[in-house]
């Protein structure tokens, strides 16, 4: 009897930590969006106002964002400082795919942040200052569109996890 209730719990814990997990995805990328468009508006506006430098920039940038994004910045940084010889295009471009993985970003997300990376190296500083502006744009909008899935999704991933735990362990009860 122990071991049965035991196993339940597990069976039943296992797939509400699954269903949470899958919830929790909607969340983070809110945050995760939400993080990147303050970046890119700071970013916009010590380049824009103050013309400092991007190797300048991306502590700052590092202080607004929290893990996983600061990674996006600190390989954009390390890519930079590498002596590699990339531009900044290449830099972020580069730093986005090593770090793509551990965003909870959709793929519309990161086109997003790929044409942005691609218009760091072209132009002057107004074609920069535009190019972060279409960025934060489109990046708003792909957070309010995630805003409102996660309203949709989220609490229904949590109960349906909950849900197949408890019809798991009523079928092998």
């Amino acid at each position: 009897m122990i071991i049965k209730t035991f196993g339940a719990l597990m069976v039943l814990g296992s797939c509400s930590l699954v269903g949470f997990s899958y919830g929790g995805r909607y969340v983070r990328r809110v945050g995760q969006l939400r993080q990147l468009i303050s970046a890119l508006q700071l970013m916009q506006s010590e380049i824009g106002f103050t013309a400092t430098p991007m190797l300048e920039v991306l502590p700052r940038l590092k202080a607004v964002a929290r893990p996983p994004v600061t990674e996006l910045f600190t390989q954009f940084e390390y890519g930079l400082e590498a002596g590699k010889g990339l531009t900044a295009a290449e830099a972020w471009n580069e730093a986005l795919t090593v770090i793509k993985g551990r965003l909870d970003l959709l793929e519309a997300d990161c086109e997003i942040l790929e044409r942005f990376g691609s218009g760091l190296s072209s132009g002057g500083r107004d074609e920069q200052l535009k190019s972060l502006q279409l960025a934060q744009q489109q990046l708003a909008y792909q957070e309010r569109e995630a805003a409102e899935e996660r309203l949709k999704y989220e609490r229904l991933y949590k109960t349906m996890g909950v849900l197949v735990g408890l019809a798991l362990v009523l079928v092998f009860v």
